[in-house]
């Protein structure tokens, strides 16, 4: 029996981001998705056989053919064009009223959701909540008083292929929370799946830092000591007792004694720009504004909203729907926002678009040579910085992602064991980070 094309050519390369869209496409039904042995979803052949006409492999976020979305990016397309970070109308900071505290920054995705509902601009919203495991997947929420159950950020692994099944036969008019690789699943699987593109109207974009294995809840449970079965509700982003909008904690609930356990996640140190238990296919993913959503919603990770605990939106509106919903939310004084300029945004996610666009080739070179990896994704945006500390820094990146991975795997999530298999690394990453910022300083002071 032969193996889909999305096995032997995304799965088996560890590019696969668990969308499901394969799934969904697959005319013999021999695809289905499960957990791999880092805890992430990935799709699995089942007992049907593959028919080998790779149309999963068509529908796939990275593949190499199809992974630029510049090519998707025509929506009705503010006013502003361009080419860093999409067509929009507006870019903001701000806040819902209504749904801040119960959101991980502003409650802005939320807010927007449910006004289309309110409106009758759409029927039913497809977010991540709660399941029937105590734990997230994607669900379809028809009642708006329903919706809080989305609010924050979750990192465990989702896909949509169930949902995607769902839609096919559902009349209503849908809205979707998802990260830029998901939109994208979502746009290569309209072209098989008659009426998705006016059944899924309106995308709400989240801003992705990356996308983490389950590997990762199960570390900050054990950091909140907690034990990795016996807990339920993560909550990544708990504002609680903060004193600034970086200083939030990871909670969960123990099972047994219903009590509350948390862990600051600042003393964990950067679980992101270390790549911490990170999706390789992450590395290759350029879209760091969620180009082909109606609006792009993500943490305001400059000043002054740094310095407000209680957390603040940025986003940008690209479809004329979206804008208005935002206009007319600060009309009636439901929301606060206040009008960014391009620069002030790319600031605020500076260290997104450093690793992603001026970091990309080194890290692609480096997964080519040393790694021997091939059929990884083309480079929407290949600029060049071969700046040997830069070089270093990423081979270091990379490392500690695949440590991470590996080491959790073979302490069997044992976190004390873990920390020290991985402490090293960590050390040694920190450091050469160090020097680089030491040297641009020294750099610019000489310049002057």
């Amino acid at each position: 029996m032969s193996n889909p094309k999305v096995i032997s050519l995304i799965v088996k390369n560890d590019l696969c981001i668990g969308c499901g869209a394969c799934v969904s496409v697959c005319p013999n039904k021999s695809l289905e998705t499960g957990l791999n042995q880092h805890k992430f979803i990935v799709p699995k052949l089942n007992s049907n056989p593959c028919d080998s006409k790779g149309n999963c492999l068509k529908v796939c976020p990275t593949e190499k053919e199809v992974f630029n979305t510049s090519k998707y990016d025509t929506k009705e397309s503010g006013s502003n064009i361009d080419p860093l970070i999409g067509n929009y109308f507006g870019i903001y900071a701000g806040y819902s009223k209504t749904y801040r505290a119960s959101s991980s920054s502003g409650g802005i995705a939320t807010y927007v959701l449910d006004k289309a509902m309110e409106k009758g601009l759409i029927d039913a919203v497809i977010v991540v909540a709660k399941g029937n495991n105590n734990f997230y997947q994607y669900k379809i929420i028809s009642e708006r008083k329903n919706l809080v159950e989305s609010s924050k950020t979750k990192y465990l692994p989702v896909t949509l292929s169930e949902i995607f099944e769902f839609i096919k036969n559902d009349n209503r008019r849908f809205g979707i929370s998802a990260v830029a690789c998901f939109l994208k699943a979502i746009k290569l699987t309209e072209t098989y799946t008659p009426n998705l593109s006016s059944k899924v109207l309106i995308k709400v974009g989240i801003i992705c830092g990356g996308l983490k294995s389950g590997f990762f809840t199960d570390y900050l449970a054990q950091k909140a000591e907690l034990k990795i079965q016996n807990f339920e509700n993560p909550n990544y982003r708990d504002k609680t007792n903060s004193k600034n909008a970086l200083d939030y904690s990871f909670t969960a609930k123990d099972k047994l004694s219903g009590s509350l356990k948390s862990v600051k996640m600042r003393e964990l140190g950067d679980m992101w720009g270390t790549g911490m238990f990170k999706s390789l296919a992450c590395d290759f993913c350029q879209d760091v504004t969620a180009n082909l959503a109606d609006i792009s919603v993500g943490d305001a990770w400059i000043k002054p909203y740094l310095s407000d605990p209680n957390g603040t939106s940025i986003f940008i509106t690209r479809s004329k729907i979206c804008e208005s919903l935002v206009q007319e939310g600060v009309s009636c004084s439901e929301l606060k926002a206040d009008e960014l300029s391009r620069k002030q945004f790319v600031s605020s996610q500076s260290g997104s678009f450093s690793h992603r666009h001026s970091n990309a080739l080194i890290r692609k070179s480096i997964y080519e040579v040393i790694y021997k990896k091939s059929n990884l994704p083309d480079l929407r945006i290949s600029l060049k910085s071969y700046n040997p500390i830069n070089i270093f820094i990423q081979l270091l990146r990379i490392q500690t992602r695949k440590n991470s991975l590996e080491f959790w795997k073979i302490t069997d999530g044992d976190v004390m064991e873990f920390d020290k298999k991985i402490k090293f690394s960590l050390a040694f990453l920190r450091l050469v980070t160090k020097i680089k910022h030491a040297f641009r300083l020294l750099h610019k002071k000489l310049r002057k």
